[in-house]
C-alpha cells in the first residue's frame, strides 16, 4: 500500500468516525434513536432487545458521546489531510497517541461497564487506522 493510499484510507477512517458519531447521536432523539438502540443492544451482547437508550441520562450522553465522536473524526480528517502532505512523522504520533488513548479508555471502560464486546468492536475500528499507519510508519522508516 503507498502512502498516498494509506492517507486515503486514513481519511475515511476518520469520516467513517464521524458517520459513527452521528449514529450514536440518533440516541438523543427518540423519535430516531433506533440505530443508537440496536448499537446499545449489539456491545452488550446477546442481541436481545433489552437495551435501550430509553432514559434522560442515556439521550444526554448519547448527545454528548457523539458529539465528541463527530469533532473528534473532524479533527483525525484535519491532521490526517496537514499532515498527510507535509510532516507524516507528526502524522504518525499524533494520531498514535489520539487512538491509543481512545482506546485503552474506551475499552476498559466498556469492560467496566459490562459491556466486554465493545472493547472487541474498538479493536476492529482501531484496526481501521492501524493497518494504514503501519504501511506510512513502513514507509518513514525505509526513506528516512
Amino acid at each position: 500500500m503507498t502512502v498516498d493510499q494509506s492517507v486515503t484510507l486514513l481519511k475515511l477512517a476518520a469520516l467513517a468516525t464521524v458517520g459513527f458519531g452521528l449514529l450514536i447521536l440518533s440516541g438523543a432523539a427518540p423519535g430516531l434513536a433506533a440505530p443508537a438502540d440496536l448499537l446499545a443492544d449489539l456491545v452488550f451482547w446477546p442481541l436481545d432487545d433489552v437495551q435501550a437508550v430509553d432514559s434522560a441520562t442515556s439521550r444526554l450522553l448519547a448527545a454528548v458521546t457523539g458529539g465528541v465522536m463527530v469533532g473528534w473524526g473532524s479533527l483525525l480528517y484535519s491532521v490526517v489531510s496537514y499532515f498527510g502532505v507535509r510532516d507524516r512523522s507528526a502524522l504518525l504520533r499524533f494520531l498514535t497517541i489520539s487512538l491509543a488513548c481512545w482506546y485503552v479508555t474506551d475499552s476498559t471502560g466498556s469492560v467496566l461497564a459490562g459491556a466486554p464486546a465493545n472493547a472487541f468492536f474498538n479493536l476492529l475500528f482501531l484496526m481501521m487506522f492501524a493497518v494504514p499507519l503501519f504501511f506510512i510508519w513502513k514507509e518513514e522508516r525505509r526513506s528516512g
